[in-house]
């Protein structure tokens, strides 16, 4: 991401096996890069927090339970292996974080 970039949606739309549209690996870049990147204890919800002032935080979950989860608060902690990213974009001290994640715009 910070040698080649990241492009916007609409240029580079999600494909998948099942909607039989699998798509290759873009390479050659887009318009948005980073410059940088901290590495965070996954442990600290403040340190977090501070991070998302400055833009998304990428993590790793646990997918297993995930991929049944249809809508409304997702709340669901288990001890699985963490074996799927997503990206923590926002924060509610009432309903948690706010995810973002790559399952096409039918998941949730």
């Amino acid at each position: 991401m910070q040698k080649k970039g990241v492009t916007i949606n609409h240029l580079y739309p999600y494909t998948n096996e099942e909607s039989l549209s699998a798509g290759k690996c873009k390479s050659e870049g887009g318009y948005f890069r980073i410059s940088s990147f901290d590495q965070i204890d996954e442990e600290d919800c403040d340190s977090i927090l501070n991070e998302l002032k400055k833009g998304p935080v990428s993590v790793g979950i646990s997918g297993f339970n995930l991929q049944h989860y249809s809508s409304g608060v997702f709340n669901d902690c288990n001890n699985e292996p963490e074996d799927h990213a997503v990206l923590i974009i926002g924060y509610d001290s009432k309903r948690g974080w706010r995810i973002k994640n790559s399952w096409s715009d039918k998941w949730g």
